[in-house]
């Protein structure tokens, strides 16, 4: 396979050169598919690094979890049950949130859980939650979301523990 730019070469070099310069640029396929993985291995690796960004405006609620488990089960059954099968069904029932486990690893809640549910305004949150702060006090359109994660949210509870918000607040990015 030749690249494109030798027919350039043919072009603006003297044809005792076109030789050299074809022999180089032409490849086998194996070494063009080892080059591709390469390539792509590589960027797949920077992706992730690349970074996520919180738009100016975004509220992030901020939750300390208190966790009752259930007998026999371990804090890391209940942080894989709840990223895997909670998280993404919360996320469907609430459009437009997303969801984030944190561990704290000092301070005043060290080796504590918590979550931070991200929406892209205060308005998208105000329309599943009065604006009073109570999460209790949800809206219509928030009772439905809650009525669509109950399944889950009994398995939950059932099966791994459950968990209340013992301290939250709301945060806008500015």
């Amino acid at each position: 396979m030749q690249w494109p730019f030798v027919f350039v070469c043919r072009l603006v070099f003297p044809k005792n050169l076109i030789k050299p310069i074809n022999t180089f640029l032409t490849f086998s396929k194996i070494q063009i598919m080892r080059s591709l993985f390469v390539v792509i291995t590589l960027t797949a690796l920077a992706y992730p690094s690349y970074g996520q960004e919180l738009p100016k405006g975004s509220l992030l609620g901020i939750k300390i979890m208190a966790i009752q488990l259930v007998e026999g089960k371990s804090l890391e059954e209940f942080k894989t049950f709840y990223m895997a099968d909670v998280v993404p069904v919360y996320e469907k029932a609430f459009e437009g949130l997303k969801i984030y486990m944190l561990k704290s690893v000092r301070g005043k809640y060290k080796n504590e859980l918590a979550v931070i549910w991200i929406f892209e305004s205060e308005a998208a949150r105000n329309k599943y939650f009065h604006d009073d702060g109570s999460e209790t006090n949800f809206t219509d359109l928030g009772k439905e979301a809650m009525e669509r994660v109950k399944g889950i949210r009994q398995e939950m509870n059932s099966k791994y523990g459950r968990w209340a918000g013992n301290e939250q607040d709301d945060w806008v990015v500015q």
